[in-house]
Order: structure tokens, then sequence, then C-alpha cells
């Protein structure tokens, strides 16, 4: 993965990685399971039209394995998930752009099924301001690349400022925003 500030310089035969004051590095290689599909268009005039299209499957493959008898798996969220989720008294979502009007939903079913105060704010604005705080919140990140400068701005904002704990919610598991959550 190339690090905060990390330069890449490719050519047909070699990758060459610069830190932040232009020292050559070696970063380690990771090999993704990502498919081509998940970049590609298909057959689509757009991107947004291929996910209006893809919804369906997007929903199911979500939900697969991670509802059992109607009830959502907690362990999905990790090991200590039930414990975490259980001292949960509130719940700040930050996010920018489309990922934040899904914040913004669920803001309104976190509210309305659990009954705990929820806050979604944009990224861009929570990274600037220090924040009335509810003991108990759990910070929650949204983004769709995992690596869209104002959120993580904002999950660096987060860091010592007595959060319960912080969790990422992104489509890609490699992100920055993910490995630093």
């Amino acid at each position: 993965y190339l690090e905060e500030g990390d330069i890449a310089a490719l050519d047909i035969d070699s990758v060459q990685v610069f830190d932040s004051a232009g020292t050559a590095v070696e970063r380690p290689v990771k090999t993704t399971t990502l498919h081509s599909g998940t970049v590609d268009k298909a057959a689509y005039r757009h991107f947004m039209l291929k996910e209006i299209h893809a919804q369906t499957q997007a929903v199911a493959d979500t939900l697969e394995g991670r509802i059992h008898n109607g009830a959502v798996l907690t362990e999905i969220f990790g090991v200590h998930a039930r414990e975490l989720l259980s001292s949960t008294k509130a719940v700040r979502i930050i996010a920018c752009g489309s990922s934040h009007h899904a914040a913004l939903v669920a803001r309104y079913w976190i509210e309305s099924l659990a009954g705990i105060p929820c806050f979604a704010e944009i990224a861009s604005e929570y990274r600037y301001r220090d924040v009335a705080q509810v003991d108990g919140t759990l910070f929650v990140t949204v983004s769709q690349s995992g690596e869209t400068s104002d959120t993580l701005a904002a999950l660096r904002h987060s860091a010592g400022r007595g959060y319960l704990s912080r969790l990422a919610i992104c489509n890609v598991p490699e992100s920055s925003l993910v490995r630093e959550s």
C-alpha cells in the first residue's frame, strides 16, 4: 500500500515509490481479490446506471450470511461487536457526498429502531470543530472508496476524543479508511 504522502511513478516495466520527502522507498505489495467487473461499466452508458440496475443483486450480496432468523448477526462487525453495540449510547456518522446521504438514512433508522441519538455530519465540517460529545458515542465513517480526503481527515481528528470505538463502512476493504479505523 502507498502511505500518506507517497508518490508512485509507473512505466511499462517498473514501479518506483517515493515518500513525502522524495526518498525512494519499498512498500509491501498486496494482491487484491477484486475483479475487473467492479470497475467496468459493462453495457451501460454510465457507472450510475450500472449501479442502479445492480441494486437488487447488491442488496442480496450484502445480506448474504449477515442475517439469521430475521436478525442481523452482530459478529459481522467484529468479535466484540455485541458488547460494543450494547455499550453504545449515541452514534456519530461522518461522510461526504452520496455517502453522507446514506448516513442521513442510517441516522433515521438508528434513532427509530435503536432509540439512541445519532448525528450525521459532513466530514469537511466535522474535521474543523470540537464537538460536544455524549459519553458512549460510537464514531462511524462511511465512504465508497475509503480514500476521501475530508473523511480521512475527520477520522484522524476523532482520535483521542473519547469515542467508544471507531467503525468504517466502506466498499474497499484495503482502503486507508478501513486500515486506520
